[in-house]
């Protein structure tokens, strides 16, 4: 009875004619005007596959729009939110149509036409959605791989301009000739080549994010989008790294940050500055990471997440503020870990630590040994790597510390 009454709500003059509900019959008012409708669901059910029957008027209003009506069919939950969004749609294609709108409706109506056939076009299997009032649009690109890209387009209407902005979930800016995307001119086919094109030059580094989240215990960030260059996954027990790789070289040696022991992170970085040159661009990223740092990666297929992972020793959290424990006491009989801000705050309440330009120096919460942290902001001397992509050289250099 909710079901029906919600139905109702929304459309009071579409009534049901059978006791299924699988059949309704009636009229749909927009603007104080009524137009016939008869709308029936199949045996199975399945709401893509409706058949919508309406006068001579209604027809005439939405003859630009089955795409979209269709489209609306296969994404809608129930017949309830689709007659929202058909209900939503026949208002705008009626202010159109009427030619009842405002400069910037106007020029809204006017943009939109164009934007049809270029779906057409694009094909309508590579559009996720348009929203109900039609102010932007995504369309979806399949890889090889059968990955999933999208492209966002938001119309921004100023005065009697129609301007749209673009949004991908590329790790690389998606460049468009500026100026004829200013204006009424704009093509929304062009925007999905170039963006096409765009995903055809990320492939290979979609192929190395792609391996380390298959073979690795990645601890950040928690749902990486296609856009993230960054990972930080386990190297062994209290030991990780955090890696920025380079969407147009991703099989150069990516920039590093070790997490750790200081000990351990020593040693880490004194072997990869032994190996770097073994670094082979024609070998995966993980393979030359193992080879370089003279380690095994922890993976899935050999060990349990719960392993790596520790809550900090002082909060008793394994998140703060989206962040993870980045601080390991040095003595190897310890090694606990710690958030950095929880850490800072500790050490600021000992009457016994003291600051040494950007260091403070105090005890483990646990273990009273010393234990050092920079203060938070405070360049921490991590190294990185950048490489020269089209030489293929690589430089290792190390942040001065202030």
């Amino acid at each position: 009875m909710s079901y029906q009454n919600s139905l109702f709500g929304n459309c009071p003059l579409l009534i049901p004619q059978n006791d299924d509900l699988t059949c309704y019959e009636g009229f749909i008012t927009v603007q104080e005007d009524e137009f016939k409708m008869r709308i029936a669901l199949p045996e199975s059910g399945l709401l893509s596959q409706a058949k919508i029957e309406c006068d001579w008027k209604l027809k005439n209003i939405l003859s630009n729009y089955k795409q979209v009506i269709q489209q609306k069919l296969e994404k809608a939950a129930n017949l309830i939110q689709f007659m929202k969004e058909f209900k939503n749609l026949l208002e705008e294609s009626y202010k159109v149509k009427l030619g009842t709108t405002s400069g910037i409706d106007d020029a809204f109506g006017l943009s939109f036409k164009e934007i049809l056939p270029q779906l057409d076009d694009i094909g309508w299997e590579n559009v996720d959605n348009i929203d109900d009032l039609f102010t932007s649009i995504r369309l979806v690109k399949r890889d090889l791989k059968s990955r999933h890209h999208y492209i966002n387009t938001r119309f921004l209407q100023e005065e009697e301009i129609c301007t749209p902005v673009f949004t991908t979930d590329l790790p690389i800016p998606l460049h468009l000739p500026k100026a004829k995307y200013q204006s009424l001119k704009f093509s929304i086919k062009e925007s999905y080549h170039y963006f096409c094109e765009a995903i055809e030059l990320c492939q290979a580094f979609f192929d190395v994010m792609d391996e380390i989240d298959k073979n690795t215990w990645v601890l950040e960030p928690q749902k990486a989008s296609r856009a993230s260059k960054e990972r930080r996954f386990c190297l062994g027990k209290n030991i990780s790294v955090q890696i920025d790789v380079n969407p147009y070289y991703p099989s150069t040696i990516p920039q590093y940050r070790f997490f750790g022991t200081d000990h351990n992170v020593s040693l880490l970085k004194q072997k990869l500055n032994n190996n770097l040159q073994l670094w082979n661009e024609r070998k995966s990223l993980l393979t030359n990471l193992q080879k370089i740092l003279e380690i095994s990666i922890p993976s899935p297929t050999n060990s349990q997440k719960e392993e790596f992972i520790t809550p900090c020793g002082i909060c008793c959290g394994y998140r703060l503020n989206a962040t993870l424990p980045d601080k390991v006491c040095d003595y190897s009989l310890c090694e606990k870990q710690f958030h950095s801000l929880c850490l800072l705050e500790w050490l600021k309440t000992l009457p016994s630590s003291r600051t040494s330009f950007s260091v403070i120096h105090g005890q483990c919460p646990y273990c009273k040994k010393p234990l050092n942290h920079y203060k938070l902001g405070s360049n921490c001397g991590y190294e990185f790597c950048d490489v020269n992509g089209l030489l293929g050289i690589g430089m290792v250099y190390k942040i001065q510390q202030h």
